[in-house]
């Protein structure tokens, strides 16, 4: 027959194993959601070319593209979709997307623009 003492650290020790191998299958509880991150893109428009700072963008991130015109000629700026109003020599225009497929997609200018002033935005899945 098993002494008090002993039947005491017996009981504990499996309360203790019992309680421990509950809490490790419990699942995560899912933190709050917060603002969608918001990814700033720099775009310059010149008469000959494009220049875009990011090309490579996560699914589902929001992306801001700040488009400059420092080119003479009046142009614009299209991408996902979406476009920037046409823009005169030093102005400023805004794009938001949020890109919800994977892929390549074609960013481009459309106002006095050659057919080279074009690229592609990468959208990846960061779960992959």
């Amino acid at each position: 027959m098993l002494s008090p003492v002993k039947v005491l650290v017996v009981a504990s020790s499996l309360a203790a194993l019992v309680l421990g191998a509950a809490g490790a299958a419990r699942t995560a509880t899912p933190k709050t959601t917060g603002v969608d991150p918001l990814i700033r893109i720099a775009v310059r428009i010149t008469d000959n070319q494009i220049t875009v700072t990011l090309k490579k963008v996560a699914r589902l991130e929001t992306a801001y593209f700040r488009v400059v015109n420092t080119g003479k000629l009046t142009h614009d700026f299209h991408v996902g979709g979406q476009k920037s109003p046409a823009l005169k020599h030093g102005q400023v225009g805004h794009v938001l997307v949020q890109f919800a497929d994977r892929g390549a997609f074609l960013y481009r200018c459309a106002l006095h623009c050659s057919n080279k002033m074009r690229g592609f935005v990468q959208v990846y899945s960061p779960i992959g």
